[in-house]
């Protein structure tokens, strides 16, 4: 902007305030160029024509200005604009460069240039696009509803367009202005001295500047009513309040920046936030969460829009690939967790081959989402042997800042050797063999193959299979041997993608069985400590444990009823996850009325079982509720309260009920009562007939289904208080 000589000092140091408000955006000539920045526009309110929805990528933004369209103008000069279109005024021409300030109007946009030019596009019904000849030295504009202003640098203004109000028919003698707002159909300016002019359309008495206003450092025009900021961050509002627009909170802490909408008031506070009142239509009152570091506000209309510093969001979290296979590939995360991340609105996975991953959001190919924001992607594309593939994932802000990536390359490491591969003689015709997988969550199975003679099978098709328990067993007695022969075994692993381990020292064994059985000698291993069962239902039974150091191996056997496998031979094998673990899952869960018993052992290296540690589930069978009780809330309803029994595998609570004086004897007699959460320990029943005698059953039930039997705390009658 050029500066008049005319303009005192007084008028540059209101004008330095006013480069705060950001209906104004001024630029002076002499100051340095604006930074870039990885700021956020965030918008909200009326969406009919798209106006609140930002653009992806929306960064390096100047300024701000927004009606029932929304204009950007860039760092570089250039201009967006999006939202209602009807009249081409989101429709930036074509080479417009060069840009310092925007301004958009009711349905038109303005926009000046460096070079002291000005161009305006859209609605013309009342000549409001139609730049006056001879019009120079500008400093600064605004677009009423369908009128236009601008400021010259010597304090005067000029108006055009619809003079329906006289708003396009500027006060004689009016100069030493030093910011200009134009309403619907009115418009203010802010004097040097801080008093404010206003007119046009005074139907509400929003061109009546108040009395004694003054001290005024920023002026904003709503389409009937109007705002003016003073030095000390109080906010006045005078003209229609049909909304509440006019009516400023009185908790309202120190406002920086003011804009006033069609029906509702905008403000930025000094610590950065912002505030909002009057209509709440269109959700214009649900400032979105997050929004902090607020340097610009605009609300001409029925949305608003603001814009924040606001750095990149940090990465997901704690990515994983659960799954790798032949034939898919699925990734989870956490969502960024930091403050700044609370507009994150998009999660964007990207791949490539080879283990270097996607760097950039646009870099390798999409792996596609079913939602924008979610934990998980499973990539079906799947994978051949021997291949790798990396995968980035992003995530993306509002405005469309992306994150740093979060990558990982998969699989994550090709199967190592098995190792501490170990042969012992348990029969004249029988070998024990044992060893220990490789740790790799990705495994599918183990190979065990045979060849007589001392030379080890070199591939997972040479000789002849051993057949396996479970798929990723670490033991097998091999059977039908022929005594005194020499056998050589070579131990594969497989990951569920088909790449198989090589052979290393620990993954070949040569023995024969001599007719006499050599079992391994010396004390076991230490057991494992602090075994429970955290989850036991109907659909799986997961166990916990603690095991020693030195532990090689782990073994989880089961047996139905409450006798526990007595050795690492009976009862049936719960298939681990990896040979040294702290937890199983066994799937088949339970059945009502069924007990189930485990047995944990540890193996040392040299194949030694521990004793077992054992666990029956349930632990115990719900045990009746009690202390039920029952206090009258007015005639057509009774309080009632209880105590559950303790048990940490309860589901629910059931309360029945039944007219008269006899308890409801099963879990499905009389009629329900419904609780507000599942484990609750009172209820209000209400509905119920004044003076009449109810009876009430109360049971718990477990996850499996097992139901507590009534006891003498688990039922109570009572009576509603009768009516007058």
């Amino acid at each position: 902007m050029r500066i008049s000589s005319s303009w005192d000092r007084r008028a540059l140091s209101v004008l330095a305030s006013l480069l705060l408000v950001v209906g104004l955006s001024i630029t002076m000539a002499a100051a340095p160029a604006h930074a870039e920045s990885e700021d956020t526009i965030v918008a909200w309110g009326r969406n009919t024509w798209g106006e609140a929805e930002v653009p992806a990528g929306m960064t390096n933004v100047k300024q701000i200005s927004v009606t029932a369209h929304s204009v950007v103008l860039l760092d570089d000069g250039t201009v967006r604009s999006w939202g209602h279109d009807t009249y081409g005024e989101a429709q930036v021409p074509t080479g417009l460069a060069d840009v310092v300030e925007i301004a958009a109007g009711g349905f038109h946009t303005m926009a000046l240039r460096g070079d002291g030019s000005l161009v305006v596009w859209g609605l013309n019904t009342d000549g409001q696009t139609d730049v006056p000849p001879g019009l120079t030295d500008i400093a600064a504009i605004s677009g009423g509803r369908f009128h236009s202003l601008v400021l010259h640098g010597d304090g005067t203004v000029t108006a055009w367009g619809s003079n329906s109000h006289g708003q396009s028919t500027v006060p004689a003698g009016l100069d030493d202005v030093v910011a200009i707002d134009g309403g619907g159909w009115h418009n203010l300016a802010l004097r040097s001295d801080g008093t404010v002019v206003a007119w046009g359309d005074n139907s509400y008495g929003q061109s009546s500047v108040p009395a004694g206003l003054d001290d005024v450092v920023a002026i904003a025009a709503g389409w009937n009513h109007s705002l003016a900021l003073r030095s000390d961050g109080t906010v006045v509002a005078w003209g229609s309040n049909e909304y509440g627009q006019s009516s400023v909170p009185a908790d309202l802490p120190p406002v920086a920046q003011i804009s006033a909408g069609g029906t509702h008031s905008l403000v930025a506070l000094a610590d950065g936030t912002v505030r909002t009142w009057g209509d709440s239509n269109y959700g214009i009152q649900n400032v979105p969460t997050g929004i902090t570091g607020v340097t610009q506000i605009s609300s001409k209309a029925m949305h608003s829009m603001v814009l924040a510093d606001d750095p990149a969001p940090t990465p997901v979290r704690n990515l994983v690939a659960s799954l790798v296979t032949s034939a898919k590939v699925t990734l989870n995360w956490g969502y960024p967790d930091q403050p700044s991340d609370r507009d994150v609105t998009k999660i964007v996975v990207r791949k490539s081959s080879g283990d270097q991953a996607p760097a950039t959001i646009t870099d390798g190919v999409d792996v596609p989402l079913s939602r924008a924001l979610q934990q998980y992607v499973t990539d079906e594309s799947g994978m051949s042997v021997g291949e790798r593939v990396s995968y980035s994932v992003f995530a993306q802000d509002r405005a469309g800042n992306v994150s740093r990536a979060a990558s990982i390359t998969v699989p994550v490491a090709f199967p190592g050797p098995v190792t501490s591969l170990a042969a012992t003689v348990a029969s004249p015709t029988s070998l024990d063999l044992t060893w220990t997988n490789p740790a790799n969550d990705q495994l599918k199975k183990i190979i065990v193959r045979r060849a007589v003679g001392t030379t080890p099978p070199a591939t997972p098709t040479s000789g002849s299979n051993v057949t396996l328990a479970t798929a990723i067993a670490e033991g097998v007695t091999n059977t039908g041997l022929a005594p005194g022969t020499t056998y050589s075994y070579s131990v594969f692993a497989q990951d569920r993608i088909g790449n198989i381990s090589p052979l290393g020292p620990g993954s070949v064994v040569s023995a024969s069985p001599s007719g006499t059985v050599t079992p391994p000698t010396g004390a076991g291993p230490a057991p494992v400590t602090n075994l429970a069962a955290p989850i036991v239902s109907n659909a799986k039974v997961n166990l916990t444990w603690q095991y020693p150091s030195g532990t090689a191996r782990i073994v989880v056997r089961g047996a139905p009823g409450e006798t526990a496998p007595a050795t690492p031979a009976d009862g049936v094998d719960v298939t681990l996850g990896r040979a040294v673990t702290t937890s199983a899952t066994d799937p088949t869960g339970l059945e009502v009325g069924q007990r189930y018993s485990y047995s944990v052992f540890t193996f040392d290296a040299e194949g030694r079982p521990s004793v077992p540690i054992s666990i029956t589930v349930p632990v115990a069978f719900p045990s009746p509720i009690t202390n039920a009780t029952a206090a009258p809330s007015g005639a057509n309803a009774l309080v009632l309260t209880w105590t559950n029994p303790t048990n940490d595998q309860l589901k629910k609570i059931i309360v029945r009920r039944a007219v008269g004086s006899t308890p409801p004897p099963t879990p499905t007699s009389g009629s329900n009562v419904s609780l507000d959460i599942a484990l609750a320990t009172t209820v209000t029943n209400t509905g119920l007939v004044a003076g009449t005698t109810y009876s009430y059953s109360f049971f718990a039930q477990d996850r499996i289904g097992n139901i507590s039997p009534l006891g003498a705390g688990s039922t109570l009658t009572a009576t509603t208080v009768p009516l007058g």
